[in-house]
C-alpha cells in the first residue's frame, strides 16, 4: 500500500449529558518512493456531531506524513466506526478505524459463527482478531454440537474485556432434520434425538429442555437447503424459540431467494401466532474472514453477556451488511411495544445511512395479526410505502411522517444499497448489495391495571 492512514484516540470525557467529547488524530503518510497528490474521504459514524463526509487533499513527498488534529462529540457510548478511503480507490484503499467508548450506546456482533473446534477454518483467535478490525463488539463461536470451544473463549475473558469485546460461546444444534441455535446452554443434546422430518414433539421436547436452562433458542437457516429443513409442520407448531434466522449469509445473501423465503415465513409466524418471533441475522462464517458479515446491531446499556441475550429475545436490533437504521414510534424503538388506546394518529421517525453505497430504496413493512383460527381473507403483510432515493449524494434519507396505527400491527423496515460494506476488503469487490432490515415495532393495547 502507498498510504499508511491511522486514526487513533487521544482524549476523551463524558460531557454531563450522557455524550461524550473525544479528541482524534488522523495520521496520514507516504510510504512510496514518489510525490503522491490525492484525496483522502473521511466519512463520520451516525452519531459523531459533526456528521458527514470529509474530503480532504494531501500532497506528501516520499515518506513524508501529516497529522491532523480533530474533535467530536458522540450522543452515546458503544462503538463506532469511522471509515477512510482514497476518493475513487474504495476497493485498493480503504480503512477501517472503530472507537470504542464503551458504557450505554450502538454495538454490533455476530451470534453464528464456527471454528476449528468443528468444521471450521479460522481458530477462535483469529476469528476474534477479524471481529476487531471489523469494528464489532462480540462474537458468538457455535461449533456443532460441541461445547468444548468455550474452555479457551474463557481463558481470553480479561483481554478481551480490556479490548471492549465480548467473545461467548454457545453450540449449534446440527440434526439431519434442521438445525437450531442455543445461548446461554452448556451441554449439546444428541443429534439423532430428531429422528426425522416434521417431528414436532422431537423439536418442542429440545426447545423445552433448552428453555429449562435458562437458555435461548433460535431455528437456524430454515431454507438453506432441502436437505436440512425442519418441515412446515415444525415451523407452524413449535413455540418456546426466540426467534429465527431470517438472513444466514453463509451461503447467500439477504436478497437472494433462500432468505426471503426465511423473512416471508418470519412474517406469516408473527401475524398468524400469538408470538412476538425475532429475526437474526448471522454470518454462519466458517473461515475468519467472513466472521460479522452479515451481522446484528443494536442499542446496549452494557456490554455484557445478560445484555446480549436480553437483545436477542426482545428482537432490539437490527440486520446489516453496511447500512444503518435507526427507527420509532411515538419514541418507541426497535423491538420494542408501543401501547396504544385503540387506532391512534402516531409519529413515526426513520434514519437509514450508509456510509459507502448510495441507498437504492427504503421500505416500510406493515403486519396485521390475526388469530390463527381466523380466515385469512386479508394480506398479513404489505409495504406501507417504497421509496427510491433520488440525487447525486444519497447516502442518507430521513422521514417524519404521522399516521394510524392500532393494536395487533407490527411495522418493520427493510433498505437496499448499491453496495455492502462487508464486501469491499483489500482489492477485492463483491456485487452484493447493501442489505438491512429492522425486527418489528410492536402495536400493542394498553396495560390493563
Amino acid at each position: 500500500m502507498e498510504w499508511n492512514c491511522r486514526l487513533e484516540l487521544q482524549q476523551r470525557k463524558e460531557d454531563g449529558a450522557g455524550g461524550h467529547l473525544i479528541s482524534l488524530m488522523l495520521r496520514i503518510e507516504n510510504t512510496s518512493a514518489e510525490r503522491k497528490e490525492e484525496t483522502l474521504c473521511l466519512q463520520t459514524p451516525l452519531e459523531a456531531r459533526p456528521f458527514g463526509l470529509r474530503e480532504i487533499e494531501i500532497k506528501l513527498g516520499p515518506g513524508e506524513y501529516l497529522e491532523l488534529p480533530m474533535e467530536f462529540t458522540f450522543s452515546c457510548g458503544g462503538c463506532h466506526l469511522f471509515l477512510g478511503w482514497v476518493k475513487g480507490m474504495q476497493e485498493r484503499y480503504l480503512w477501517k478505524w472503530p472507537v470504542r467508548l464503551g458504557g450505554a450506546g450502538w454495538y454490533s456482533g455476530d451470534t453464528h459463527t464456527h471454528s476449528t473446534y468443528s468444521d471450521g477454518k479460522g481458530s477462535i483467535r483469529e476469528n476474534r482478531e477479524s471481529m476487531l478490525e471489523k469494528g464489532h463488539s462480540f462474537l458468538y463461536s457455535t461449533d456443532h454440537n460441541t461445547f468444548k470451544q468455550a474452555e479457551e473463549i474463557e481463558s481470553f475473558g480479561e483481554s478481551d474485556r480490556a479490548m471492549g469485546f465480548l467473545h461467548l460461546a454457545g453450540w449449534e444444534f446440527t440434526t439431519p432434520y434442521g438445525h437450531a441455535l442455543s445461548y446461554g446452554t452448556k451441554h449439546p443434546q444428541d443429534p439423532s434425538e430428531i429422528s426425522g422430518r416434521g417431528k414436532t414433539e422431537e423439536w418442542q421436547a429440545f426447545v423445552d429442555g433448552r428453555n429449562r436452562e435458562g437458555g435461548i433458542v433460535f431455528l437456524a437457516h430454515p431454507y438453506e437447503a432441502p436437505r436440512y429443513e425442519f418441515g412446515e409442520q415444525v415451523l407452524d407448531e413449535i413455540q418456546g424459540i426466540a426467534g429465527v434466522e431470517v438472513w444466514n449469509g453463509y451461503n447467500h445473501h439477504g436478497l437472494a431467494y433462500q432468505n426471503r423465503k426465511a423473512f416471508a415465513k418470519w412474517d406469516e409466524m408473527n401475524v398468524s401466532r400469538d408470538m412476538h418471533l425475532t429475526g437474526n441475522a448471522v454470518s454462519d462464517a466458517h473461515t475468519a474472514v467472513k466472521q460479522g458479515d452479515p451481522y446484528i446491531k443494536g442499542y446496549l446499556n452494557t456490554l455484557e453477556r445478560d445484555s446480549i441475550h436480553e437483545m436477542l429475545k426482545s428482537g432490539r436490533f437490527f440486520g446489516s451488511n453496511g447500512p444503518e437504521i435507526r427507527f420509532s414510534i411515538q419514541g418507541t424503538g426497535i423491538g420494542e411495544s408501543c401501547r396504544l388506546d385503540g387506532k391512534t394518529l402516531v409519529h413515526g421517525r426513520l434514519v437509514v445511512f450508509d456510509p459507502l453505497g448510495r441507498l437504492e430504496e427504503v421500505i416500510l413493512y406493515r403486519g396485521m395479526r390475526q388469530d390463527k383460527r381466523d380466515v385469512p381473507a386479508r394480506k398479513k403483510i404489505y409495504k406501507v410505502f417504497d421509496v427510491f432515493p433520488v440525487g447525486d449524494g444519497r447516502t442518507i434519507w430521513t422521514k417524519d411522517w404521522y399516521f394510524y396505527a392500532e393494536p395487533g400491527d407490527f411495522y418493520r423496515i427493510e433498505a437496499v444499497s448499491e453496495q455492502n460494506l462487508a464486501g469491499i476488503s483489500g482489492e477485492k469487490r463483491t456485487e452484493e448489495k447493501g442489505f438491512a432490515y429492522t425486527n418489528p415495532i410492536w402495536i400493542e393495547g394498553e396495560k390493563q391495571s
